[in-house]
């Protein structure tokens, strides 16, 4: 992971910290000083942004995405472009962690969710995707 962009400014975004990376991006915890919000910032990494093909995906995502209404899938705010041409899109800040953390706390204890909790947790997941892949997203 790169902290090379860590107290950047990206437009009216000051990146803040790296939260993760994924096969696609790197994703930044932001803070828009107008609004007085923190943020994640989402920035295509290095290599693939030299792909046509990889631009169109992420810049198509982050148009469909923005468009979707749903409780359990987290809202986009905007989109921009780095100085070396990085595409990056803005989404609502989330505190409490991910899913992913919620359950390796949970094998760090040898404790499992409660059923009724997984099953809730299933529907959410299960609906939010639905309305996804009625927009043309699929979920990787």
């Amino acid at each position: 992971m790169s902290d090379s962009m860590i107290n950047q400014q990206l437009g009216k975004y000051r990146i803040q910290s790296l939260l993760a990376q994924g096969g696609m991006a790197e994703v930044y915890l932001a803070y828009e000083e107008q609004l007085q919000r923190q943020v994640v910032v989402k920035v295509m990494l290095p290599h693939l942004a030299k792909n046509e093909e990889y631009i169109a995906r992420f810049e198509r995502e982050a148009l469909i995405t923005a468009q979707l209404n749903h409780a359990n899938i987290i809202p986009v705010y905007g989109t921009g472009q780095t100085e070396d041409g990085r595409p990056y899109l803005v989404m609502q800040y989330v505190r409490g962690g991910t899913l992913r953390d919620r359950i390796r706390k949970l094998a760090e204890r040898e404790e499992l969710f409660t059923t009724v909790t997984a099953l809730t947790l299933v529907r959410y997941i299960a609906d939010a995707l639905r309305v996804a892949h009625e927009a043309g997203i699929v979920h990787r």
